[in-house]
């Protein structure tokens, strides 16, 4: 499997990924700034519960249909990778209509649970959402399986897309009770309801999206099904289904693990706020401030580390199923590296910008906004080890070890729990213990992560290639961020401008000092796909090394 594939196809998924989150804090940042912590503490466990079952109706299926598929297709068996399409595909709207169901049905239980009665119809409205986003999941695990990302990246540009637009017009229409709608609930829960309807929107928009980029390739012969291949005993629908419950199964549980801890922090950290002294309404702000305000910035930059891990499962199944030990190995230092030096300029950059950031995003609520410095600059922390374990998750499941991360993950968010219900219980730590926990949580998943794949895979990491290469890079880039920072602010006086700046300033140094000290070598460069009109860019760079 050539690098370029690997390279070209975390560029598109990654390229994706910055768009949509760009459109996702077109969505949260507003949203906050319209409904308040108050109301941020409303929307984000009805998200919360909606991911925790959106993850159990597709987590495991795509990432089969792709490690199956891709596996089908490099034996030279397309009828297998359709059927697997297939079937795959019907089992994702069974698991998404039991969902749907459990959401719908079960909104006043959950709301009851957590104690926040005001969640219901922010839940019913986004329970519909289930019924589509699972065969959407499908067609992206088919696509990603023959090595073809954009049909994914188009779907998830368009998904975002919707769901600003629409999330962002129902909340207004519904927070500002534009339609004097006879609704028992407050102001800041009905915002948070219109802004949930935006996941059913959206989800509604990539489906279309993806369905007729499906029929286009398949109009245009491009699956390359030939109609005299005989299925073999291993082709059966028995076959399939016994293969995709054996990887998705593990999968699944180990992606679930991530939304029932947002369930148990939802449960957990508002009582112990309340043991620790604060009144319940300061205990809502606090919690709204972590989860609403510092916990989507620091999401940012795991897009970039995502999109490389979905990318490793279809090439690590193939080399690893060709016994392809050098490509294998290669594949891993890649995206190992690429995760490295995206996650650690990220990191140090959040942490040194962290009070500009917060309050150049939420100028609306700027108490708020000062109150979530410290968690953000601690969750910054947390944003280079789970870009490792995310990596090295996708490359154990490329493999077929899915069970070996679940257990690494279930040992470091069971880690955050109890630092979690230990430290927010504190006066001192209070919101900040739940953070802290957060961190140290995926410090032990990350490492136990990249243990695994040294033992299974028998690879040598390079550490000083990986790791320590980057250090000097990442370190003149926040030297020039707090100098350029600093000398914007005195000469304009104006926070968004100098953060702005810094930032653009930031990752320019930072791609030069990256070429400058060789992390990057020539090679990596001249796999990378430049858009045409930035070629005369990738070819400057390249004379110059």
């Amino acid at each position: 499997m050539k690098k370029s594939v690997f390279i070209k196809g975390a560029t598109i998924l990654s390229l994706a990924g910055i768009i949509v989150k760009i459109l996702g804090a077109f969505f949260k940042i507003p949203l906050a700034n319209m409904i308040g912590d108050t109301g941020m503490a409303y929307f984000t466990p009805s998200y919360y519960i909606y991911s925790f079952f959106l993850t159990l109706a597709t987590a495991g299926i795509p990432v089969a249909i792709s490690k199956l598929v891709s596996e089908s297709r490099t034996l030279g068996n397309d009828v297998q990778a359709q059927r697997v399409f297939i079937l795959s595909s019907r089992l994702m709207l069974a698991l998404g209509a039991v969902s749907f169901a459990i959401v719908f049905f079960g909104a006043e239980l959950f709301a009851n649970a957590l104690q926040l009665p005001e969640i219901i119809i922010s839940m019913k409205s986004i329970a519909p959402a289930l019924l589509i986003v699972p065969l959407l999941a499908s067609y992206r695990g088919y696509f990603q399986g023959i090595h073809n990302m954009m049909p994914t990246a188009i779907s998830q540009i368009v998904e975002q897309g919707f769901r600003v637009i629409i999330g962002l017009l129902f909340a207004y229409i519904l927070y500002a009770q534009v339609l004097e709608l006879p609704l028992a609930y407050s102001p800041e829960a009905l915002g948070a309801a219109g802004a949930t309807f935006g996941a059913v929107a959206g989800a509604f928009g990539g489906l279309i999206a993806i369905v007729l980029i499906y029929f286009i390739f398949k109009k245009k012969g491009q699956f390359n099904l030939s109609k005299t291949d005989i299925p073999t005993k291993r082709d059966s629908w028995q076959s399939i289904v016994k293969t995709i419950v054996m990887i998705s199964i593990p999968i699944t549980i180990g992606a679930t693990l991530m939304p029932i801890t947002n369930l148990v922090d939802a449960a957990i950290v508002n009582p112990r706020l309340l043991a620790a002294g604060f009144a319940p309404e300061t205990a809502k702000s606090l919690y709204g401030q972590l989860t609403g305000f510092a916990g989507p910035i620091t999401n940012l930059p795991l897009v970039f580390t995502q999109a490389i891990a979905v990318t490793m499962v279809p090439l690590a199944a193939a080399a690893y199923k060709m016994r392809e030990q050098q490509s294998l190995e290669t594949q891993v230092i890649i995206a190992l590296r690429l995760s490295v030096i995206i996650a650690l300029p990220c990191m140090v950059g959040l942490i040194i910008l962290a009070k500009p950031i917060l309050l150049m995003l939420y100028p609306s609520q700027i108490e708020s906004a000062m109150n979530a410095v410290p968690c953000l600059m601690i969750l910054a922390f947390g944003v280079f080890p789970l870009a490792i374990a995310q990596t090295m998750t996708g490359v154990l499941q490329g493999i077929g070890k899915q069970s070996v991360p679940v257990k690494n993950l279930g040992m470091g968010l069971l880690l955050k729990v109890i630092l979690t219900w230990i430290l927010v219980a504190s006066p001192f730590f209070n919101i900040v213990g739940a953070a802290i926990g957060t961190v140290i949580g995926y410090f032990l998943a990350a490492i136990l992560n990249t243990i695994s794949v040294i033992r299974y895979t028998k690879i040598t990491l390079h550490f000083k290639q990986v790791f320590l290469r980057p250090l000097l890079p990442t370190f003149i880039m926040a030297m020039a961020t707090i100098i350029v920072y600093e000398m914007m602010m005195f000469l304009f006086n104006r926070n968004s401008i100098s953060t702005l700046t810094a930032v653009f300033i930031a990752v320019i140094i930072y791609g030069i000092a990256l070429i400058l000290t060789k992390v990057i070598t020539k090679d990596e460069i001249e796999r990378i796909p430049f858009p045409a009109k930035l070629m005369p860019i990738k070819n400057w760079l390249l004379k110059r090394l």
